[in-house]
């Protein structure tokens, strides 16, 4: 994976839709000063935060002691009377230096448009690799909205375990870089070919 360094506020605007593979909307991006980023919907409701905090847990271990907050969405005002608090409760023990309201009409493809693209999909299989693929491409975001699309198929019992294997990375925030993560995407992706081969 390439690392970039990002040295102005414009920088990281430019850098979050390629990591992330899309162009954020209403959204809370965390973004770590080792590169990590983490995204979540915004508002989040009092009654949400609890449960917005136990799902950035995973995020915690790759997470760097400093982050830096982007929301999208929302301008510079709001940003400054509603993200400290709820920041704290969702990082604890992390030091936020910066919290900054992203420009309007951000260039890029939204989520929007990918979940429609991702919802004209109709092989489970075709969907599932593409999951596989934008994990291992570090995508985490888009491999999630591909494997909403699977959850919707009607999924063959033979490569359920793939689809299984693949939602625990997730939740747990494995990097494909981490140790083992390469061989499990090599025989995720060698089985779900070898699967479409056989069904044609």
């Amino acid at each position: 994976m390439n690392t970039r360094i990002v040295r102005t506020v414009e920088e990281l605007f430019e850098v979050i839709p390629e990591t992330i593979g899309f162009t954020p909307t209403d959204s809370l991006v965390i973004v770590g000063h080792n590169g990590f980023t983490s995204r979540v919907d915004v508002p989040i409701g009092p009654d949400e935060i609890s449960d917005v905090a136990a799902s950035f847990e995973p995020a915690l271990k790759h997470m760097s002691d400093e982050v830096t907050v982007v929301v999208y969405g929302y301008d510079q005002t709001w940003v400054n009377e509603n993200i400290p608090d709820m920041v704290f409760e969702i990082l604890p023990g992390i030091r936020v230096r910066h919290m900054i309201a992203a420009p309007e009409d951000p260039a890029g493809p939204t989520r929007q448009s990918i979940v429609e693209v991702a919802s004209s999909i109709t092989d489970p299989v075709a969907a599932l690799r593409l999951a596989w693929t934008s994990w291992r491409e570090g995508n985490g975001a888009l491999a999630n909205i591909f494997l909403d699309r699977v959850v919707t198929l009607e999924i063959p019992p033979e490569i359920e375990v793939f689809r299984f294997a693949l939602t625990q990375i997730l939740s747990n925030a494995i990097h494909p870089h981490d140790t083992g993560s390469e061989a499990l995407y090599e025989t995720a992706m060698k089985e779900l070919e070898s699967f479409q081969q056989t069904t044609k």
